[in-house]
């Protein structure tokens, strides 16, 4: 993914997600069976497969950030995030606190974009 491509994706995330609490790991499920789109379960497995937070290099770490472009832009194009469901849109909400979370831990995000 070229660098636009990944701040706009992570600009679209951070604005999605500004008055959104942050999730603790214990209140995110990241069993992608519980998601009910393609775009949420590929979202989910791509999370999954990321290595620990501290356990490679910075920009590892980052790579590993911007391999989920794809997936997040699949994700904003197919699926409703303020679902009218308060259970999904809580779910989606939180799943991409979780992302932002992640990617707030190498760089502020919030204030790139």
């Amino acid at each position: 993914a070229d660098g636009q491509s990944f701040l706009g994706v992570f600009r679209r995330l951070h604005n999605l997600i500004k008055n959104t609490p942050s999730p603790s790991e214990n209140t995110i499920s990241l069993i992608s069976n519980e998601y009910e789109t393609p775009e949420e379960q590929a979202l989910v497995t791509t999370l999954k497969n990321l290595s620990p937070v501290g356990s490679k290099s910075f920009e590892n770490h980052l790579s590993e950030l911007a391999s989920l472009t794809n997936s997040l832009t699949a994700f904003f194009d197919r699926v409703i995030v303020n679902d009218p469901d308060p259970k999904k849109r809580q779910q989606r909400l939180s799943l991409l606190a979780h992302i932002s979370q992640r990617a707030n831990y190498l760089v502020s995000f919030g204030a790139l974009v």
